[in-house]
């Protein structure tokens, strides 16, 4: 007997997808696959096996062993086989001894195990049980099922609450770019997630955001729209009208047409590494509002008001990472310890205001970061280890996580700083230096603990990664998400980021110092 709780999903798909079924298929299939489980208290997301009770549980379990079923009839064993469990018919001892270890043999090649305890050599002669029924000698003996069997109940788990079966039951919402991949039939599973936003405050029009992360694939354009093919397929077809991101990770090409278009279009290309680290961009013109841009630098050159701001951006992360512990501390019960370190964080708040130079600020921020860590990864329920913050490389699973989120919201920023005529590259808290858009860094500073910090500990809590989904970066130092974790990271990111509900209101606006700043707000939600 095998166990379908421990099919490797990366294998069973890998294998589906060698098929050729087609993505729309395929995306289904990966969602039934990679379903949420409701175990009566928490969601946690399944890293292998198949889940019970699903229509196509059988028939993927069937698919999966379809190789064990063939290897074994070529070499001329006669097997008996029901879901997981089974019978090999051998003629002696002997050649029943070799049945098994050719059948664990095969069920290693597919990542399984066989069950030691339900598994062994029997023969009619002294009887044996295979689905239910008794076989001996040359009978089969069932047992009656005529009377109701009356027991009660022990335990049943709680419904899952309305709130979060919401999630599940409710549309999300579609904007004009989604309506328009429907029409065209196009997918966005697979080698990326096309987005659409509702419009945001103060604009109009749905904007998307394209990731592309199948190594090997190749952007083109087509008309009026851009093709992702990968070995003379096409994996997705999309208007490109309404398009406002494309960022590639990895070995993914662009052709020159495609480029030209995405500039003529004013739509942003990022390059990230397979693993996520940002690389640069290509961006179209802009920066046309001239006397906004001097303002900035203005700004900047005034020392008074360029500490100002500098003071509210550092006001405002630890503001924000108080409310954060706040929402989960309500939940669980406060240590005399944990006191202490939140009446910290809420001096460093007011001692914000009376830091004298930006390095003064940098000390205060500093040790904000280190006690606000040190409470929120209390509330870390993943079993994975937290060295504390640790970065340039990252040798840890949560804070290759952190990272990674801070890296996309960076780069989100800097492209809304870019769009409203703001120089990114020119900050107050984080000092210039070449390449560095300190401006973002500075507006993500407000935005770290509310968005990014909470989605890493919903992800890792409600087991949707795991450590197991971390590779070694090899002869780079770090450790970092495998390509099929990857894919599901951005999806929950995309989703965290498109949920209105995701990130409250958080306290401590940088600007003005009236105590409102949308914890959620990245792109004006």
């Amino acid at each position: 007997m095998v166990s379908f709780d421990e099919v490797d999903h990366d294998l069973l798909l890998r294998r589906l997808g060698e098929r050729q079924p087609g993505e729309a298929l395929m995306g289904l299939v990966r969602q039934w696959v990679r379903a949420c489980v409701w175990d009566g208290t928490r969601l946690r997301g399944l890293h292998k096996g198949i889940p019970q009770g699903s229509p196509v549980s059988p028939l993927l379990a069937n698919f999966f062993l379809e190789d064990f079923d063939r290897e074994l009839e070529k070499s001329g064993r006669k097997l008996i086989r029901y879901a997981d469990d089974f019978l090999i018919l051998a003629r002696s001892q002997e050649e029943a001894a070799e049945s098994l270890a050719a059948s664990e043999q095969l069920l290693a090649e597919a990542h399984l195990k066989l069950n030691r305890d339900k598994t062994q050599i029997v023969d009619f002669a002294h009887g044996f049980r295979f689905l239910g029924a008794l076989f001996e000698g040359d009978a089969i003996w069932v047992p009656w099922k005529n009377e109701r069997v009356k027991g009660r109940l022990l335990f049943m788990a709680r419904p899952l609450p309305p709130a979060m079966r919401a999630r599940f039951e409710t549309a999300p919402p579609r904007g004009s770019v989604e309506l328009a991949l429907s029409k065209a039939g196009a997918t966005t599973a697979g080698p990326g997630a096309a987005r659409s936003d509702g419009a945001a405050e103060g604009r109009s029009g749905a904007v998307a955001y394209l990731y592309l992360t199948e190594q090997g694939a190749i952007l083109r354009k087509a008309g009026d729209r851009f093709l992702v093919e990968k070995e003379d397929e096409v994996l997705l077809d999309l208007p490109y009208h309404k398009l406002e991101t494309v960022l590639l990770f990895g070995n993914v090409q662009v052709t020159t047409q495609a480029l030209a278009e995405l500039l003529e279009k004013g739509v942003n290309l990022s390059l990230f590494s397979r693993q996520g680290q940002y690389r640069g961009s290509l961006a179209p013109p802009r920066g046309k509002n001239v006397e906004l841009r001097l303002a900035q630098f203005d700004r900047y050159r005034d020392g008074a008001r360029a500490l100002e701001m500098a003071r509210r951006v550092v006001a405002a992360k630890i503001a924000n990472g108080l409310a954060v512990l706040e929402r989960y501390r309500a939940r669980n019960e406060a240590t005399a310890e944990g006191e202490e370190r939140r009446a910290s964080l809420e001096a460093a708040v007011g001692a914000c205001a009376g830091a004298g130079t930006v390095a003064a600020l940098d000390g205060i921020e500093g040790a904000a970061a280190r006690a606000y860590f040190t409470m929120l990864m209390e509330f870390n329920r993943s079993g994975m280890a937290w060295p504390g913050r640790q970065k340039h490389p990252a040798t840890d699973p949560l804070n290759a996580l952190l990272s990674l989120t801070y890296t996309l919201l960076m780069h989100e920023l800097t492209g809304l700083a870019e769009g409203a005529g703001l120089d990114p590259y020119l900050g107050f808290l984080h000092q210039v230096d070449y390449g560095r858009p300190s401006l973002a860094l500075d507006l993500m500073e407000a935005f770290r603990h509310a968005v990014a910090d909470r989605l890493v500990l919903t992800v890792v809590n409600r087991e949707m990664l795991g450590a197991e989904d971390f590779r070694a970066g090899g002869e780079r130092p770090g450790v970092f998400l495998a390509r099929a974790a990857m894919k599901r990271y951005l999806g929950e990111y995309e989703r965290w980021m498109l949920d209105r509900g995701g990130a409250a209101v958080f306290p401590g606006a940088i600007e003005g110092g009236s105590g409102e700043a949308g914890g959620g707000a990245a792109r004006g939600r």
